[in-house]
């Protein structure tokens, strides 16, 4: 009995997913999905039917959940994700960790076996993998890593879980929520319905008096230090912090930034770090870790025992990272921006007892400051072609507008001391380690902001982790070019790095680490082609200067292109 002439559960479905703000739908169909098929069908041959969101067939499920996470980490809210059953759930992958550590919401909905054998409903089992797919705890699969997971079981019940989950997973911390439902609920005639808006929770500020005592300590601190890694992820932080850093005169340094979170150019701006000491830390008599998950490692560097150490952020204990030590004398959950605000109103109103020791200290920081740029300047000279000169050439060439998706790895700081980003949301790193984001993020990013250069830059061994076959078809198929940059060093210098980290004299040491090593040619530029791209290769900066500037040129005219530049280092 075919419900393409009435309302179905199918038809609310996607209908709710517009209405809680959902703007696209990556998606990867299976036979659990004719419902939604046939309704996305319906919607688009009328011109009276009420709005869903766009549909992005994608050819892989990693391409959907990575471009969805993209999306979501320049409009600021969440995508959705359809994926097939229990096997399509399985392709999502790193994804999903990718979503935990990135604080990136997405709702993602994969539909499960029909629950009927004998025809007793619509959309019951028709087909032998019917049998096949039916899993004992289809959503234990992704317990780890999504807020909240939940069967439909009635096709009414779709504008409530929706606006539910959707509210879930805006909740700070972001994240991935996940729902699934059998054919047969998702064919229920529905004759009419409500959507339940449920906004996320507003942001909060801490109490007078957690404001006030902090505002004193900053006022006494003679070496106070800001960290942050994702402060950056709410619009009109970056210019709180500036701000803040400004009243208190607080050097900020960001640790392995997948936001922009401070602006590289101004003065206050006193690096980037990841796995290093840092001097201002171990100075430091006041720390305040902001939004940073890992502000230092101990087996590599701690605090003074004297430093007192603050911790702020919508989740400052880091609740999904089971073992985390790293000790605080004050933990204080906040909305970021809201208390930087709030901070800057209350120390603007309580002056400095020593002005002249501010004046001293904003000074030196200067001074720091330029020196700090000074030696990432000396990274530019010289004649090879090393990972810094590569990612000097991308600022140069792309420019500070230009969206970086950021998957460089064990070389992201190397990199970001060359970009220098300094525009608020115009960075996306990666704060976990799930490979192979890049690419599909930087196709979500071009959905997301179509008007704007959005630039990957990665190694390869994120480059063939990424799906690229599935990927560039993605953005050949929905318009939606970018460029590609990679940094080609033969191999997983990650792998080789904590090798020899562990074993510095060890057998593969000496044998050059050859299990992170790509010995095997592979052309990287030439996987592109089939999708109708531009690949180009470069060995020199000269070449690598003018594939970029050819390649960001024929993306502008709605080619995607792919650079594949051989580094030295």
């Amino acid at each position: 009995m075919s419900t393409s002439t009435t309302q179905t559960a199918s038809d609310v479905f996607l209908e709710s997913l517009s209405k809680g703000g959902v703007d696209v739908a990556f998606s990867v169909f299976g036979t659990d999905h004719a419902g939604l098929i046939e309704s996305w069908a319906k919607h688009n041959a009328s011109d009276n039917m009420p709005e869903v969101p766009r549909l992005v067939i994608c050819q892989h499920e990693a391409v959907a959940m990575n471009g969805a996470l993209g999306y979501a980490h320049f409009a600021g809210h969440a995508q959705a994700v359809i994926a097939h059953v229990d096997v399509g759930t399985l392709n999502l992958g790193a994804g999903l960790h990718n979503s935990m550590r990135n604080r990136l919401p997405v709702l993602i909905f994969a539909g499960i076996s029909p629950w009927t054998e004998n025809g007793e409903r619509f959309g019951g089992r028709d087909h032998y993998v019917h049998w096949m797919q039916d899993v004992a705890d289809q959503r234990g699969s992704v317990r780890n890593y999504v807020k909240w997971e939940y069967e439909v079981r009635s096709g009414a019940a779709f504008p409530a879980a929706v606006s539910r989950g959707l509210q879930i997973a805006h909740s700070n911390p972001p994240g991935a929520v996940y729902m699934t439902a059998a054919r047969e609920p998702l064919e229920d005639p529905i004759e009419s319905y409500q959507y339940p808006a449920m906004p996320a929770p507003a942001p909060t500020v801490p109490a007078e008096d957690t404001l006030q005592d902090l505002v004193a300590k900053l006022r006494l601190a003679k070496a106070p230090l800001l960290v942050t890694t994702s402060a950056g992820a709410e619009a009109g932080t970056v210019e709180a912090l500036v701000n803040f850093a400004e009243t208190f005169v607080v050097p900020v340094v960001e640790i392995r930034p997948f936001h922009v979170n401070m602006p590289a150019d101004h003065p206050l701006h006193q690096g980037y770090f990841t796995d290093a000491k840092i001097d201002l830390l171990a100075q430091a008599d006041l720390i305040i870790s902001l939004d940073c998950p890992i502000p230092w490692v101990p087996v590599i560097q701690t605090p003074s025992d004297d430093a007192e150490v603050v911790w702020i952020g919508v989740d400052p204990i880091d609740s999904r990272i089971p073992m985390r030590s790293l000790r605080g004398d004050t933990f204080i959950q906040a909305n970021s921006r809201e208390t930087l605000n709030a901070l800057t109103r209350l120390g603007r109103q309580t002056p400095a007892t020593d002005e002249a020791a501010l004046s001293e200290r904003r000074a030196s920081l200067a001074r720091s400051h330029d020196a700090l740029v000074a030696t990432w300047d000396k990274e530019l000279a010289t004649d090879q072609l090393t990972v810094s000169r590569l990612a000097g050439l991308v600022a140069e060439v792309c420019g500070q507008d230009a969206l970086i998706i950021n998957e460089t790895v064990t070389n992201d700081t190397r990199v970001l001391r060359q970009l220098r980003k300094s525009k608020a949301g115009t960075l996306m790193g990666e704060a976990g380690s799930g490979l192979g984001l890049g690419l599909s993020a930087a196709f979500g990013a071009k959905l997301a902001r179509p008007d704007a250069d959005v630039v990957c830059l990665q190694g390869d061994g994120c480059y063939v982790f990424g799906s690229p076959s599935a990927v560039h078809w993605g953005a050949r198929a929905h318009n939606a070019p970018f460029l590609t940059v990679i940094i080609n060093n033969g191999g997983w210098r990650a792998v080789a790095r904590s090798t020899a980290m562990m074993h510095p004299e060890g057998h593969s040491a000496r044998a050059g680490f050859q299990e992170g090593r790509f010995d095997a040619p592979l052309d990287l530029a030439r996987t592109i082609e089939a999708a109708g791209g531009i690949g180009l290769t470069a060995t020199t900066i000269d070449e690598a200067r003018e594939a970029i500037a050819q390649g960001l040129a024929k993306v502008r005219e709605g080619v995607s292109v792919v650079v594949n530049a051989h580094v030295t280092d």
